[in-house]
Protein backbone atom coordinates (compact mmCIF):
# COMPACT_ATOMS: atom_id res chain seq x y z
CA UNK A 1 0.00 0.00 0.00
CA UNK A 2 2.81 2.16 0.91
CA UNK A 3 6.34 1.71 -0.34
CA UNK A 4 8.98 3.56 2.31
CA UNK A 5 7.78 6.93 2.49
CA UNK A 6 5.62 6.79 -0.55
CA UNK A 7 1.90 6.77 -0.05
CA UNK A 8 -0.66 5.02 -2.20
CA UNK A 9 -3.04 7.92 -2.12
CA UNK A 10 -2.07 11.93 -1.90
CA UNK A 11 -4.33 13.19 0.02
CA UNK A 12 -4.37 17.39 1.11
CA UNK A 13 -3.91 17.98 5.22
CA UNK A 14 -7.09 17.36 7.03
CA UNK A 15 -7.79 19.05 10.47
CA UNK A 16 -10.92 19.33 12.76
CA UNK A 17 -12.42 22.81 12.17
CA UNK A 18 -14.45 22.81 14.50
CA UNK A 19 -15.05 20.85 18.01
CA UNK A 20 -18.84 20.62 16.86
CA UNK A 21 -17.67 18.79 13.56
CA UNK A 22 -17.59 15.58 15.53
CA UNK A 23 -21.39 15.39 15.78
CA UNK A 24 -20.86 15.28 11.80
CA UNK A 25 -18.14 12.31 12.08
CA UNK A 26 -20.64 11.00 14.86
CA UNK A 27 -23.41 10.50 11.77
CA UNK A 28 -20.73 9.25 9.47
CA UNK A 29 -19.61 6.34 12.29
CA UNK A 30 -23.05 5.24 12.34
CA UNK A 31 -23.76 5.37 8.23
CA UNK A 32 -20.45 3.48 7.95
CA UNK A 33 -21.71 0.87 10.16
CA UNK A 34 -24.62 0.42 8.75
CA UNK A 35 -22.89 0.26 5.31
CA UNK A 36 -20.90 -2.07 5.93
CA UNK A 37 -24.03 -4.39 7.53
CA UNK A 38 -25.30 -3.90 4.50
CA UNK A 39 -21.71 -4.84 2.19
CA UNK A 40 -22.01 -8.31 4.49
CA UNK A 41 -25.19 -8.80 3.96
CA UNK A 42 -25.70 -8.68 0.14
CA UNK A 43 -22.39 -10.96 -0.10
CA UNK A 44 -24.32 -13.56 1.95
CA UNK A 45 -27.56 -13.03 -0.01
CA UNK A 46 -25.59 -13.04 -3.81
CA UNK A 47 -23.69 -15.82 -3.06
CA UNK A 48 -27.11 -18.27 -1.73
CA UNK A 49 -28.51 -16.96 -4.33
CA UNK A 50 -25.99 -18.44 -7.06
CA UNK A 51 -25.82 -21.34 -4.69
CA UNK A 52 -29.51 -22.48 -5.09
CA UNK A 53 -29.99 -21.04 -8.07
CA UNK A 54 -31.40 -23.97 -10.63
CA UNK A 55 -28.36 -23.50 -13.28
CA UNK A 56 -25.82 -25.39 -14.33
CA UNK A 57 -22.20 -23.92 -13.15
CA UNK A 58 -20.73 -22.99 -16.20
CA UNK A 59 -23.94 -20.87 -16.41
CA UNK A 60 -23.23 -18.95 -13.27
CA UNK A 61 -19.97 -17.26 -14.43
CA UNK A 62 -21.36 -16.17 -17.24
CA UNK A 63 -24.28 -14.39 -16.06
CA UNK A 64 -21.78 -12.41 -13.67
CA UNK A 65 -19.75 -11.42 -16.11
CA UNK A 66 -22.65 -10.25 -18.32
CA UNK A 67 -24.15 -8.23 -15.57
CA UNK A 68 -21.58 -6.90 -14.50
CA UNK A 69 -20.29 -5.73 -18.26
CA UNK A 70 -23.84 -4.06 -18.26
CA UNK A 71 -22.66 -2.34 -15.22
CA UNK A 72 -19.61 -1.07 -16.49
CA UNK A 73 -20.87 -0.05 -19.33
CA UNK A 74 -22.14 2.90 -17.87
CA UNK A 75 -20.20 3.55 -14.73
CA UNK A 76 -16.61 1.67 -15.30
CA UNK A 77 -15.26 3.01 -12.09
CA UNK A 78 -17.07 0.06 -10.64
CA UNK A 79 -13.73 -2.23 -12.27
CA UNK A 80 -10.72 -3.18 -10.46
CA UNK A 81 -9.53 -1.43 -6.90
CA UNK A 82 -10.58 1.82 -7.68
CA UNK A 83 -7.32 3.35 -6.72
CA UNK A 84 -8.06 6.33 -9.71
CA UNK A 85 -11.61 7.14 -8.37
CA UNK A 86 -10.32 7.00 -4.78
CA UNK A 87 -8.01 9.60 -5.23
CA UNK A 88 -10.17 12.03 -6.87
CA UNK A 89 -12.66 12.00 -4.07
CA UNK A 90 -9.92 12.47 -1.82
CA UNK A 91 -8.68 15.51 -3.31
CA UNK A 92 -12.22 16.39 -4.19
CA UNK A 93 -12.69 16.32 -7.61
CA UNK A 94 -15.60 14.02 -8.27
CA UNK A 95 -19.43 14.96 -9.36
CA UNK A 96 -21.80 14.40 -5.90
CA UNK A 97 -23.92 12.01 -8.12
CA UNK A 98 -21.21 9.81 -9.20
CA UNK A 99 -20.06 9.51 -5.74
CA UNK A 100 -23.34 8.71 -4.55
CA UNK A 101 -24.32 6.04 -7.19
CA UNK A 102 -20.78 4.15 -6.76
CA UNK A 103 -21.45 2.93 -3.02
CA UNK A 104 -24.27 0.95 -3.77
CA UNK A 105 -23.08 0.10 -7.23
CA UNK A 106 -19.75 -1.15 -5.68
CA UNK A 107 -21.52 -3.03 -3.35
CA UNK A 108 -23.59 -4.68 -5.84
CA UNK A 109 -21.07 -5.71 -8.00
CA UNK A 110 -17.94 -6.81 -5.66
CA UNK A 111 -20.98 -9.79 -4.25
CA UNK A 112 -21.97 -10.17 -8.03
CA UNK A 113 -17.99 -11.26 -9.09
CA UNK A 114 -17.61 -13.25 -5.82
CA UNK A 115 -20.97 -14.59 -5.96
CA UNK A 116 -20.41 -15.71 -9.42
CA UNK A 117 -17.39 -17.34 -9.10
CA UNK A 118 -14.94 -14.51 -9.96
CA UNK A 119 -11.76 -13.92 -8.34
CA UNK A 120 -11.21 -10.92 -5.75
CA UNK A 121 -11.07 -9.65 -2.16
CA UNK A 122 -13.21 -7.79 0.04
CA UNK A 123 -10.05 -5.20 1.29
CA UNK A 124 -10.07 -2.70 -1.35
CA UNK A 125 -13.76 -2.74 -2.10
CA UNK A 126 -14.47 -2.01 1.17
CA UNK A 127 -11.68 1.09 1.27
CA UNK A 128 -13.47 1.98 -2.16
CA UNK A 129 -16.73 1.54 -0.35
CA UNK A 130 -16.28 3.77 2.66
CA UNK A 131 -14.39 6.18 0.22
CA UNK A 132 -17.73 7.49 -1.43
CA UNK A 133 -19.91 7.28 1.35
CA UNK A 134 -17.72 9.51 3.31
CA UNK A 135 -17.50 11.61 0.07
CA UNK A 136 -21.19 11.75 -0.53
CA UNK A 137 -21.65 12.21 3.45
CA UNK A 138 -18.99 14.79 3.55
CA UNK A 139 -20.13 16.59 0.26
CA UNK A 140 -23.69 17.13 1.97
CA UNK A 141 -22.54 18.31 5.37
CA UNK A 142 -19.75 20.30 3.91
CA UNK A 143 -22.94 22.13 1.81
CA UNK A 144 -24.78 22.96 5.19
CA UNK A 145 -22.39 24.09 7.55
CA UNK A 146 -19.32 25.05 5.55
CA UNK A 147 -17.85 27.05 8.26
CA UNK A 148 -18.29 23.71 11.09
CA UNK A 149 -17.18 21.49 8.36
CA UNK A 150 -14.07 20.09 6.12
CA UNK A 151 -14.04 19.63 2.64
CA UNK A 152 -15.87 16.36 1.62
CA UNK A 153 -12.01 15.16 1.16
CA UNK A 154 -11.53 14.69 5.11
CA UNK A 155 -14.98 12.50 5.60
CA UNK A 156 -14.13 10.10 2.39
CA UNK A 157 -10.65 9.46 4.13
CA UNK A 158 -12.22 8.59 7.30
CA UNK A 159 -14.81 6.33 5.45
CA UNK A 160 -12.64 4.61 4.22
CA UNK A 161 -11.03 3.22 7.40
CA UNK A 162 -14.40 3.06 9.20
CA UNK A 163 -16.12 0.51 6.26
CA UNK A 164 -13.29 -1.78 7.03
CA UNK A 165 -13.69 -2.17 10.26
CA UNK A 166 -17.31 -2.11 10.36
CA UNK A 167 -17.30 -5.38 7.56
CA UNK A 168 -14.22 -6.36 9.18
CA UNK A 169 -14.77 -6.10 12.64
CA UNK A 170 -11.13 -4.70 12.98
CA UNK A 171 -11.19 -1.58 13.89
CA UNK A 172 -6.99 -0.68 15.39
CA UNK A 173 -6.27 -2.62 11.75
CA UNK A 174 -8.25 -0.17 9.75
CA UNK A 175 -7.15 2.92 11.61
CA UNK A 176 -3.04 2.04 10.79
CA UNK A 177 -3.67 0.92 7.62
CA UNK A 178 -5.16 4.03 6.71
CA UNK A 179 -2.39 5.66 8.43
CA UNK A 180 0.24 3.57 6.16
CA UNK A 181 -1.81 4.21 3.26
CA UNK A 182 -1.77 7.95 3.41
CA UNK A 183 1.02 8.88 5.58
CA UNK A 184 -1.71 11.48 6.76
CA UNK A 185 -1.82 12.06 10.89
CA UNK A 186 -3.68 15.27 11.05
CA UNK A 187 -7.35 13.50 11.41
CA UNK A 188 -6.31 11.05 13.94
CA UNK A 189 -9.55 11.72 16.41
CA UNK A 190 -12.35 12.01 14.31
CA UNK A 191 -10.78 8.45 12.06
CA UNK A 192 -10.80 6.79 15.60
CA UNK A 193 -14.07 8.53 16.61
CA UNK A 194 -15.98 7.03 13.46
CA UNK A 195 -13.93 3.72 13.70
CA UNK A 196 -14.98 2.60 16.98
CA UNK A 197 -18.62 3.82 16.04
CA UNK A 198 -18.89 1.80 12.85
CA UNK A 199 -17.45 -1.26 14.53
CA UNK A 200 -20.18 -0.97 17.39
CA UNK A 201 -22.67 -0.35 15.08
CA UNK A 202 -21.85 -3.85 13.22
CA UNK A 203 -21.55 -5.63 16.53
CA UNK A 204 -24.80 -4.61 17.64
CA UNK A 205 -26.59 -5.41 13.93
CA UNK A 206 -24.59 -8.33 12.89
CA UNK A 207 -22.94 -9.40 16.15
CA UNK A 208 -19.77 -11.32 15.61
CA UNK A 209 -20.77 -11.79 12.08
CA UNK A 210 -17.80 -10.29 9.63
CA UNK A 211 -17.72 -9.69 6.15
CA UNK A 212 -14.62 -12.58 6.34
CA UNK A 213 -16.90 -15.01 8.59
CA UNK A 214 -19.93 -14.72 6.47
CA UNK A 215 -19.11 -18.04 4.25
CA UNK A 216 -17.77 -19.74 7.20
CA UNK A 217 -20.65 -19.12 8.90
CA UNK A 218 -22.90 -20.47 5.86
CA UNK A 219 -20.49 -23.70 6.25
CA UNK A 220 -21.23 -24.06 9.56
CA UNK A 221 -17.68 -23.79 10.55
CA UNK A 222 -16.21 -22.53 13.86
CA UNK A 223 -14.05 -20.20 14.41
CA UNK A 224 -10.44 -20.49 16.35
CA UNK A 225 -11.72 -17.58 18.69
CA UNK A 226 -14.63 -20.06 19.63
CA UNK A 227 -14.63 -21.12 23.13
CA UNK A 228 -15.61 -23.98 22.31
CA UNK A 229 -15.91 -26.09 19.27
CA UNK A 230 -18.47 -28.63 18.34
CA UNK A 231 -17.87 -31.64 16.49
CA UNK A 232 -20.45 -31.14 14.08
CA UNK A 233 -19.53 -27.90 12.98
CA UNK A 234 -15.98 -28.86 12.10
CA UNK A 235 -16.82 -32.43 10.70
CA UNK A 236 -17.17 -32.84 6.77
CA UNK A 237 -20.47 -34.23 5.91
CA UNK A 238 -18.68 -37.13 3.37
CA UNK A 239 -17.10 -38.24 6.61
CA UNK A 240 -20.06 -39.83 7.82
CA UNK A 241 -22.38 -40.47 4.90
CA UNK A 242 -22.72 -43.97 3.45
CA UNK A 243 -22.00 -44.39 0.20
CA UNK A 244 -22.93 -47.85 -0.72
CA UNK A 245 -26.60 -46.75 -1.47
CA UNK A 246 -29.45 -48.77 -2.69
CA UNK A 247 -30.58 -46.80 -5.32
CA UNK A 248 -33.92 -46.84 -7.67
CA UNK A 249 -33.19 -45.85 -11.58
CA UNK A 250 -35.66 -43.05 -13.17
CA UNK A 251 -36.57 -46.05 -15.55
CA UNK A 252 -37.14 -48.76 -13.58
CA UNK A 253 -40.69 -50.35 -13.23
CA UNK A 254 -42.88 -49.84 -10.44
CA UNK A 255 -42.80 -53.94 -9.93
CA UNK A 256 -39.07 -53.36 -9.98
CA UNK A 257 -38.80 -50.62 -7.42
CA UNK A 258 -41.28 -52.32 -4.63
CA UNK A 259 -38.58 -55.39 -5.00
CA UNK A 260 -35.68 -52.86 -3.94
CA UNK A 261 -37.88 -51.62 -1.76
CA UNK A 262 -39.04 -54.64 0.44
CA UNK A 263 -35.44 -56.34 0.35
CA UNK A 264 -34.07 -53.71 1.98
CA UNK A 265 -37.03 -51.74 4.23
CA UNK A 266 -35.89 -48.20 4.21
CA UNK A 267 -38.03 -45.05 4.64
CA UNK A 268 -36.87 -43.37 2.11
CA UNK A 269 -34.41 -43.83 -1.34
CA UNK A 270 -32.89 -41.77 -3.77
CA UNK A 271 -33.63 -41.99 -7.51
CA UNK A 272 -31.23 -41.60 -10.29
CA UNK A 273 -30.80 -40.83 -13.87
CA UNK A 274 -28.55 -41.18 -16.33
CA UNK A 275 -24.63 -41.15 -14.90
CA UNK A 276 -25.38 -41.22 -11.72
CA UNK A 277 -27.50 -37.78 -11.58
CA UNK A 278 -29.67 -37.72 -8.53
CA UNK A 279 -33.59 -37.21 -9.81
CA UNK A 280 -34.97 -37.03 -6.80
CA UNK A 281 -36.58 -39.51 -4.28
CA UNK A 282 -38.91 -42.35 -3.57
CA UNK A 283 -40.97 -43.48 -0.74
CA UNK A 284 -41.69 -46.90 -0.55
CA UNK A 285 -44.90 -45.38 0.92
CA UNK A 286 -46.20 -43.88 -1.92
CA UNK A 287 -44.68 -46.50 -4.08
CA UNK A 288 -47.32 -48.87 -2.44
CA UNK A 289 -49.60 -46.95 -3.08
CA UNK A 290 -49.32 -46.17 -6.72
CA UNK A 291 -49.07 -49.62 -7.31
CA UNK A 292 -52.32 -50.45 -5.62
CA UNK A 293 -54.31 -47.62 -7.35
CA UNK A 294 -53.05 -48.12 -11.08
CA UNK A 295 -51.02 -51.24 -10.49
CA UNK A 296 -47.22 -52.31 -11.29
CA UNK A 297 -46.57 -51.12 -14.81
CA UNK A 298 -45.53 -47.47 -14.13
CA UNK A 299 -42.17 -46.10 -14.31
CA UNK A 300 -40.26 -44.65 -11.07
CA UNK A 301 -40.07 -41.62 -12.95
CA UNK A 302 -43.47 -40.96 -12.21
CA UNK A 303 -42.99 -41.34 -8.53
CA UNK A 304 -39.73 -39.51 -7.95
CA UNK A 305 -40.26 -36.38 -5.83
CA UNK A 306 -37.47 -33.55 -4.90
CA UNK A 307 -34.86 -34.39 -2.46
CA UNK A 308 -35.70 -32.49 0.80
CA UNK A 309 -32.35 -31.98 1.61
CA UNK A 310 -29.16 -32.09 -0.18
CA UNK A 311 -25.60 -31.34 0.53
CA UNK A 312 -22.44 -31.19 -0.56
CA UNK A 313 -19.54 -33.17 0.78
CA UNK A 314 -17.86 -30.31 1.73
CA UNK A 315 -20.02 -29.25 3.66
CA UNK A 316 -20.30 -29.93 7.09
CA UNK A 317 -22.67 -31.73 9.24
CA UNK A 318 -24.07 -28.87 11.31
CA UNK A 319 -24.85 -27.41 7.97
CA UNK A 320 -27.04 -30.43 6.88
CA UNK A 321 -28.74 -30.40 10.56
CA UNK A 322 -29.48 -26.79 10.07
CA UNK A 323 -31.36 -27.36 6.69
CA UNK A 324 -33.65 -30.06 8.58
CA UNK A 325 -35.46 -27.98 10.61
CA UNK A 326 -39.41 -29.36 10.68
CA UNK A 327 -38.24 -31.72 7.96
CA UNK A 328 -40.35 -34.81 8.96
CA UNK A 329 -38.20 -37.07 6.83
CA UNK A 330 -34.42 -36.01 7.95
CA UNK A 331 -32.19 -37.79 5.41
CA UNK A 332 -29.83 -35.81 4.12
CA UNK A 333 -28.87 -36.92 0.03
CA UNK A 334 -24.81 -36.19 -0.97
CA UNK A 335 -24.29 -35.17 -4.22
CA UNK A 336 -21.54 -33.32 -5.71
CA UNK A 337 -21.43 -29.66 -6.14
CA UNK A 338 -20.76 -29.30 -9.61
CA UNK A 339 -22.82 -32.40 -11.57
CA UNK A 340 -25.22 -33.36 -8.61
CA UNK A 341 -24.21 -37.15 -8.80
CA UNK A 342 -24.94 -39.22 -6.24
CA UNK A 343 -22.55 -39.62 -3.54
CA UNK A 344 -24.42 -40.87 -0.42
CA UNK A 345 -26.82 -40.73 1.88
CA UNK A 346 -26.80 -39.58 5.53
CA UNK A 347 -29.19 -40.76 8.18
CA UNK A 348 -30.16 -38.86 11.65
CA UNK A 349 -28.54 -41.88 13.20
CA UNK A 350 -25.10 -41.63 11.41
CA UNK A 351 -25.16 -37.84 12.59
CA UNK A 352 -26.52 -38.82 16.23
CA UNK A 353 -22.99 -41.37 16.53
CA UNK A 354 -20.97 -38.35 15.09
CA UNK A 355 -22.84 -36.43 18.15
CA UNK A 356 -22.45 -39.08 20.73
CA UNK A 357 -18.22 -39.21 19.79
CA UNK A 358 -18.26 -35.56 21.62
CA UNK A 359 -19.71 -36.31 24.80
Amino acid sequence: MASGQRAAFIVPEHVLVHPGELVFYLGLGLLAGVVGCLTIWSLYRMEHLFEVAPLPFALKPIIGGLSLGAIGYFMPEVYGVGYETVSAVLQQNAEFTTILLLIFLKIFATSLTLSAGGSGGVFAPSLFIGAMLGGAYGWIVNDWFPAMSAGYGAYALVGMAAVFAATSRATFTAIVILFEMTLDYSIILPLMFVCVIADQVAVAILKDTTIYSVKLKRKGLAFANDLGINVLSVTPIKNVMNDDVEVLHVDMTLAQAHEVTERQGHHVYPAIGGKGVLAGVVRPAELARSIKRDGSEGRVADLVQAAPIVAHPDETVMTALRRIGDEPDPHVVVVDRWDRKLLGIVTPTDMLRLSSRES
